[in-house]
């Protein structure tokens, strides 16, 4: 593999209020850094921190990324399907990986019997932050599609880790993979590409939405009240998960039932073209069941 040096951000806590500072690291140095649990025994919180990324004025802050020169994943037992076992994380990195340099150990909340990891990933070429966001969210994917789920607090690219350290469990394991480096700038052209394709797609679906609203308009009349409905819900904008999507779904149809006056089948007639828009788009059940639940709320207020 290339020797490339890695230059990465040092702060002496999460929360120093000071700048931090710049090491350059050859890559048996990071590995070392990685290995030597020993080096540091302070409680969690008292650990000193590590960013793979400089910014400027040294000040960890995404708007001050200058690059990126490592790709680091938090893969946390919680968050996985299925326990990743020492032996099983390994083989699905190597299958996913293979040729390829790689680093990993457990964290410090890791235990035997509930494993999590840290997946560090030294990069050919540096990527400023557009590009390392694109990157990132590729191998999420790759990851994912493995059966391996990244902590989504992660991926932030001013993201600091603690520096390994060997957990009150005791349970520590590293390992490391000798080959090319990763092309980052290959993946985020590739992640590109892919949400320009879901650009387009939402597009033709949105001109295709509206289409068949003014069809209904024209076929029903503008004074129709599942007609205003559909007028209504075309300007609200879709309900995203983890964006309080529940909340705009139910606001949404009160709206739809208490002003335009539809019962709760008309209701659901025209919640559906809204839940399909939504991310990810609402199910015939879940729908159904916000609908109720809009209809009984309304009952109780007296406006049915």
């Amino acid at each position: 593999m290339s020797t490339r040096p890695f230059v990465v951000t040092w702060a002496p806590a999460l929360d120093a209020p000071e700048r931090g500072k710049r090491f350059v690291w050859a890559w048996p140095e990071l590995v070392a850094f990685v290995r030597d649990v020993r080096s540091w025994s302070q409680p969690k919180k008292a650990l000193p921190v590590w960013s793979p990324a400089t910014f400027r004025g040294d000040h960890r802050k995404g708007e001050n990324l200058e690059a990126v020169d490592l790709l680091v994943f938090d893969l946390d037992a919680k968050d996985q399907k299925e326990p990743l076992t020492e032996a099983r994380f390994f083989e699905l990195i190597g299958s996913m990986f293979q040729g390829r340099v790689w680093l990993a150990h457990s964290t410090y909340s890791a235990t035997a019997e509930a494993p999590s990891w840290r997946l560090i990933l030294p990069l050919a070429e540096p990527l400023d932050g557009a590009r390392f966001a694109l990157a990132h969210k590729h191998l999420r994917k790759v990851l994912a599609k493995g059966g391996i789920v990244q902590d989504e607090n992660a991926k932030d690219s001013a993201r600091a880790f603690f520096v390994p350290v060997r957990p009150p469990s005791g349970w520590f394991v590293s390992s490391v993979s000798e080959g090319q480096l990763i092309d980052g700038e290959k993946y985020a052209t590739k992640e590109a590409a892919a949400e320009a394709r879901e650009r387009d797609l939402a597009a033709r679906a949105e001109a295709e939405r509206r289409r068949a609203l003014e069809a209904t308009s024209r076929r029903r009349g503008r004074g129709n009240p599942l007609a205003r409905a559909h007028a209504y819900l075309a300007k609200v904008e879709p309900a995203i998960s983890g964006q309080q999507g529940h909340t705009r779904t139910l606001e949404a149809a009160l709206k739809v039932a208490d002003l335009c006056g539809l019962g709760e089948a008309d209701t659901l007639e025209a919640l559906r073209v809204y839940g399909a828009r939504c991310v990810p788009p609402w199910s015939e059940k879940d729908l159904r069941h916000k609908v109720r639940e809009a209809v009984k709320i309304l009952e109780k207020r007296g406006g049915r």
